[in-house]
């Protein structure tokens, strides 16, 4: 049986890797990680600045980086 996301790199869930968006959010669509935390239940949040607007920062669950109907690793047009 095939997983619904491919195989992703730990490394492109560290601090600092950057992100684009597939669509505007708040405004942008290159993001950068900037933290992360746990929730309760044990999954990881990151908290996404955007690139050209250092006062946008967003929270994403690593579930929702993952899809790519909503996000692809590193800097795209």
């Amino acid at each position: 049986m095939q997983s619904k996301h491919k195989h992703f790199s730990k490394k492109l869930f560290l601090i600092n890797s950057n992100w684009t968006s597939t669509s505007q959010l708040e405004g942008w669509k290159h993001y950068r990680i900037t933290a992360r935390r746990r929730t309760d239940k044990g999954k990881l949040e990151l908290e996404m600045m955007a690139v050209c607007d250092r006062s946008v920062r967003v929270w994403v669950n690593r579930a929702s980086l993952r899809d790519p109907l909503f996000w692809k690793p590193g800097w795209l047009d």
